[in-house]
């Protein structure tokens, strides 16, 4: 499968940043083409690597109401890198959906823009290596060796996971329905969705009631925003629960 398929993928269009992330991953340096483009040495792409890692930010995001999504590539210092038995160029891919009706504090915002982390989203996945590496068994590092003899597979597979599990990641959580019924139901898992809390963690409460209220489902939301509201991890939107509460009587 050619590297330029994430150029077709449906919902392609809105992560741009993301195709020349990878790009210069991929090449070492900005094509002139829209896409995702072929080849480029093991040292062009760890240039690439190099550059995408300092002057990319590590991550891009899509903005999108009543959410924000956020791709994150997450490299290690060399501390971390030695203590998880990989190297500095190697990284680790996550995602994350932020929910703009939930009370948020600590977000920076930029041209009037919420520009969370991705630690800071309500919900949050990994994308996992599918292949083996002896080097680094972790299944959630991608490991680049110094050499960059790995990073043609590597840029693949993360290009992969990405245009494939990533965006129908996201995807599914573009239905607010769906977002509830897993705030709801679902148990959190390292190999799926995370980043919301046990049930009936405080977090679990606050999200489940704002997502509740923005779809008109009341009665849930008064259940779940009540015990939020006694959650001493709020007392900093304790006012702004008990007002809506009030509304919703």
């Amino acid at each position: 499968m050619p590297i330029s398929y994430l150029a077709q993928t449906p919902g392609y269009a809105s992560w741009h940043p993301l195709a020349r992330s990878v790009e210069y991953l991929c090449n070492g340096q900005q094509s002139s083409q829209p896409g995702i483009m072929e080849g480029g040495s093991s040292c062009s792409q760890r240039r690439g690597l190099d550059f995408f890692f300092q002057s990319h930010g590590q991550k891009v995001r899509r903005f999108s109401n009543p959410r924000i999504d956020v791709v994150s590539f997450q490299s290690f210092n060399s501390y971390l890198a030695s203590a998880i038995g990989s190297t500095t160029y190697s990284f680790s891919v996550r995602l994350g959906c932020f929910f703009t009706a939930i009370p948020h504090s600590g977000i920076k915002v930029k041209a009037g823009l919420l520009m969370p982390e991705e630690y800071q989203c309500h919900l949050r996945y990994t994308i996992h290596k599918k292949f083996s590496q002896p080097e680094c068994p972790r299944t959630d590092v991608f490991y680049v060796d110094p050499e960059g003899k790995y990073l043609p597979t590597v840029v693949e597979a993360v290009r992969q996971g990405i245009a494939t599990e990533g965006l129908s990641w996201f995807q599914r959580f573009s239905e607010m329905p769906e977002v509830l019924r897993t705030l709801m139901e679902d148990d959190e898992t390292n190999e799926g969705t995370w980043g919301f809390g046990a049930k009936p963690s405080p977090a679990r409460n606050l999200y489940t009631g704002y997502v509740a209220l923005s779809l008109g489902e009341t009665q849930i939301a008064t259940e779940h925003l009540r015990q939020a509201a006694l959650s001493p991890s709020y007392t900093c939107f304790r006012e702004r629960i008990e007002a809506v509460l009030s509304r919703l009587k």
